[in-house]
């Protein structure tokens, strides 16, 4: 699959793009169709997006680059000294 390989993130891309387009052509009338096109341009998308990210790299590795810090929501205020 080395046709994947070099454009797998093209796909990542305008897939979800080219479902948009899709819909916009639907007639509202067929509102199954269009939801059926949506949901199959999203799911596309997705596992698109899944074969993108290589096996075993890590959970968020990208966020220990970043000096992020491990605890989310908001920090007790400290008293001035």
């Amino acid at each position: 699959m080395e046709w994947f390989d070099s454009s797998a993130l093209t796909l990542a891309v305008f897939l979800p793009l080219a479902g948009v387009a899709a819909v916009a052509l639907l007639p509202r009338a067929y509102d199954g169709l269009i939801r059926g096109a949506a949901l199959a341009a999203t799911l596309l998308a997705l596992l698109v997006g899944a074969a993108v990210v290589p096996p075993g790299s890590g959970r968020a590795t990208w966020l220990r680059s970043a000096s992020a810090r491990g605890s989310a929501g908001p920090r007790p205020l400290s008293p001035a000294t």
